[in-house]
This record gives structure tokens, sequence and C-alpha cells, in this order.
């Protein structure tokens, strides 16, 4: 060993540099310094559940990437008609929304799902449980909008607590009158 190339080879006290070098290249899991190393687990994708496969299935039968291509002018307008009510659906969304509560918004938000997956899919069974549910929520709203009288029932809790009210303020005010006359009369 030539020059100050001692001091680089020489190993610590009580350690063999000999021994340390060829266990830590020999070991994959650890570093040159003979620390273990970080290894990222892999990622594992899961196979999904039941259910999640059942809704991705439904949904895309319902709601597909592409719209069914018509060829006859019956089937142009019917798509135009299936637009048109999509959009009337979600122009009621907010006016139900603003104006009425939201039971009617819920109704239109269902109507406008089914309204546009017939537009995409031109399904005979999609339409008629479209218009069955329409047919229900018009019939639903009617019955709701015949029987609404704008007064609110008068509950008995109100009159009650009113005339028990009404006769302990009365007697507040007769001992106060009473009251005052005693003070007069001194």
């Amino acid at each position: 060993m030539e020059g100050g190339d001692d001091h680089a080879t020489a190993a610590p006290a009580g350690k063999a540099p000999a021994a340390e070098a060829p266990a830590a290249a020999a070991d994959p899991t650890l570093d040159a310094n003979g620390l273990k190393k970080h290894v990222p687990k892999e990622y594992v994708e899961k196979p999904p559940n039941a259910c999640v496969k059942c809704f991705k299935k439904v949904f895309t039968k319902l709601f597909p990437y592409n719209s069914v291509i018509t060829f006859t002018g019956w089937g142009k307008k019917l798509k135009q008609y299936l637009f048109a009510a999509t959009i009337m659906h979600c122009l009621f969304i907010g006016i139900s929304l603003a104006l009425i509560g939201f039971e009617p918004t819920y109704y239109n938000i269902l109507l406008a799902l089914f309204a546009y997956s017939c537009y995409l899919t031109l399904n005979n069974c999609t339409i008629c449980l479209y218009v069955t549910f329409l047919v229900f929520a018009i019939t639903g709203g009617l019955t709701w909008a015949i029987a609404y009288t704008g007064e609110a029932a008068p509950s008995t809790c109100t009159t009650t607590s009113s005339n028990s009210g009404s006769s302990s303020s009365s007697s507040t005010t007769d001992a106060k009158t009473s009251s005052s006359d005693d003070k007069s009369g001194t």
C-alpha cells in the first residue's frame, strides 16, 4: 500500500470490513450502507363485488356510450320528443326545487333520467316504464293539488293552551287591579 491508503482501508475497531461488504452485497433487501431498502408494495386490483358489477351492467344498459341510430321518420320524431321531454324535466327540476319542494324535484330527476335513457336506447321496455312513471307522477301531483286547501288544520293543543293562557292572564290582571285598589285605599 502506497501513500496514505493505509487509513482508507483500515477497519474500525471491532469490525471486519471484509465480512460486511459481501453480506450487504449478497442481501438484495439491504442498501450499500447495510440499511433495509424501502420496497413499495405493488397495487393489486381487487375484482369488484357483485353489487358493483350489477350497477355497472344496469348503468351501461340504461345509458350507453353511443346513442341508437334511427332509420325511419317515426324513430327520428320519437327521439325528438324524448329529447324535448328530457329538457322539460330538467326545467321542472329547477322550478319545483325553487317553488314547490323536494318531493316533486326528486320525481322530476327520476323522470329526466328515464327520458334520457329512452332517448339514448329507444328500448320499448324503458319507454313503457317511463310513460308509466310519468302517468303516476301526473296523477299524484293532480290529486295532491286537488286535495290541497292552503289552510292548516286546527290543532287541539293550540286552542287549549290559548284558553288556559287567557284565563291566567285575566287572573293576573285581576290581582294587579286589586293590589292597585289596596294602595289607593291606604
